[in-house]
C-alpha cells in the first residue's frame, strides 16, 4: 500500500534519533501524528481492499526506495568523513 512509505518514514526518523541520540526535527510529528494515522489507514485499507498483490508491491517499492535513499546518504556521509582535509 502507498501508506507504507509514510510508515517507513516514521520508522526511519525514530531509528535515526535513537541511533544518533539527537533530536530529529520531525520526530514528534512522526510519532504523534503519522504513526497512529498511518497504522489506522494500513489496517483499514487491508480490510477494505482485501490487500491485493498490487498494493503490497507498491508498499515494497516504497520500502526499497526509502532504503536506497538511506544507503546512499550513509555512504555519502562516510566518504565525506573519510576525505582528507
Amino acid at each position: 500500500m502507498p501508506v507504507y512509505l509514510v510508515l517507513v518514514n516514521v520508522v526511519t526518523h525514530v531509528l535515526t534519533s535513537v541511533r544518533l541520540r539527537t533530536y530529529n526535527l520531525v520526530l514528534y510529528t512522526s510519532v504523534l501524528l503519522f504513526l497512529p494515522w498511518d497504522t489506522f489507514l494500513a489496517v483499514y485499507f487491508s480490510g477494505v481492499v482485501q490487500a491485493s498483490l498490487l498494493f503490497d508491491a507498491i508498499g515494497l517499492l516504497a520500502i526499497a526506495e526509502r532504503a536506497a535513499i538511506a544507503f546512499y546518504a550513509i555512504s555519502r556521509r562516510n566518504k565525506l568523513v573519510a576525505a582528507p582535509r
